[in-house]
């Protein structure tokens, strides 16, 4: 396979093939826009007083990511379950003041 320019310069060899990738393209119309939803990318939750389980209703319409800081900002791992794509429950060995950040 040979590919070449409008002016018949060589693009494209046998050789080279399995090297090249698109190079050039031709862009189309603008589609039309899209729908807008307002959807939060993340969410914070304080849990005071202390509690061994924290249940967080959230608003992100997914199973976020958790990351959870106690009293004293120091990250900490809870056991992680989801009640569906708007609830996060989160369980410790003991009672547990801090804050959750989603996203």
């Amino acid at each position: 396979m040979t590919v070449a320019d409008s002016e018949g310069q060589f693009l494209i060899t046998e050789e080279t093939y399995t090297q090249v990738l698109i190079t050039e393209a031709t862009v189309g119309p603008q589609g039309p826009p899209g729908e807008v939803t307002a959807i939060p990318e993340f969410f914070s939750y304080t849990q005071s007083p202390a509690s061994a389980t924290w249940t967080i209703n959230h608003p992100l319409n997914k199973y976020p990511s958790v990351t959870v800081v106690d009293s004293a900002d120091s990250v900490i791992i809870p056991t992680v379950e989801y009640d569906g794509p708007d609830t996060v429950i989160l369980r410790f060995n003991g009672a547990t003041a801090g804050k959750a950040y989603l996203n």
